[in-house]
């Protein structure tokens, strides 16, 4: 028998809000395909390291003002992320 569930993946779904409870559960310990980086997160996809950038470096995600800013835009124009105030070297 093949169950659809039509409208799931819809956000305000009790299902789907649901699963995005647990996504971090799901995802700990799993690595992401980057590809060409278009459909990877730069700071919260577990892409490079064991965990998400956000999470090696929380003091510059806070910062950050491209917190949604994906791995192909930060190839292409690495400039491009910017931060609410000066990184000092110390």
């Amino acid at each position: 028998m093949l169950i659809r569930a039509t409208g799931v993946n819809q956000p305000g779904h009790p299902i789907w809000s649901d699963l995005l409870k647990i996504k971090d559960i799901y995802l700990q310990g799993r690595k992401i395909i980057t590809r060409d980086g278009k459909k990877t997160l730069f700071w919260k996809d577990t892409w490079l390291h064991d965990k998400p950038l956000c999470l090696i470096f929380p003091d510059l995600f806070k910062i950050c003002e491209q917190p949604d800013v994906t791995v192909h835009h930060m190839k292409l124009e690495p400039q491009m992320i910017t931060f609410t105030r000066w990184l000092v070297d110390v």
